[in-house]
């Protein structure tokens, strides 16, 4: 992900979250976009280093929304403090030094590029998901996938923010009976 270089190159802190990032964790869907992490300054730094060279706002006025001109790749910045959903959510976007870990090499460049933590990505994606449900289904189809790679169980529920492990066990559930369906298929 040249991106990420030019970002490292700079000194903007980021995290990849959304799609890109479950590479990270074992799940490896398409996805057209890519969704970083900010704070404030890191948004203003990538606006001033990058945008009229190499990316451009995705329309007039977009302060988060902008496009690789490339390749036309969408680039969705989420910013630290900011609630994943609506404001009403108990779970703000944390920073991204806070939850990021070196961990997907993309095939552009062979770089490291900094993901979010297993944890912080359920917790995002279930938030997300819990308060848009019928715009954001993905989210809960992605931790569902991760269930699965990751052989997660209830207990990881624990280490999930209050306001979403009803959610995360709901799908540990449904995950389990899934698998017990498609044994007795194979008998």
């Amino acid at each position: 992900m040249k991106l990420a270089a030019s970002l490292e190159k700079e000194g903007i802190d980021y995290c990849l979250v959304g799609g890109n990032a479950l590479k990270a964790h074992g799940f490896d869907r398409a996805t057209t976009d890519i969704d970083l992490l900010m704070t404030e300054d890191s948004l203003k730094k990538f606006v001033e280093t990058h945008v009229g060279r190499g990316y451009a706002r995705r329309f007039a006025g977009a302060k988060t929304k902008f496009l690789r001109a490339v390749d036309k790749v969408p680039i969705d910045i989420v910013v630290t403090g900011a609630f994943p959903g609506n404001e009403q959510t108990e779970v703000p976007f944390p920073e991204p030094s806070e939850i990021s870990f070196e961990g997907v090499v993309f095939p552009d460049n062979d770089q490291m590029v900094r993901v979010a933590d297993l944890i912080n990505l359920i917790n995002l994606k279930l938030v997300c998901y819990k308060d848009l449900p019928e715009h954001r289904p993905q989210d809960l189809v992605d931790v569902r996938r991760l269930i699965q790679c990751n052989k997660l169980d209830g207990a990881f529920a624990d280490n999930l923010h209050p306001s979403v492990r009803e959610i995360f066990l709901r799908a540990v559930k449904l995950e389990k009976e899934v698998e017990e369906m498609e044994k007795e298929e194979e008998i």
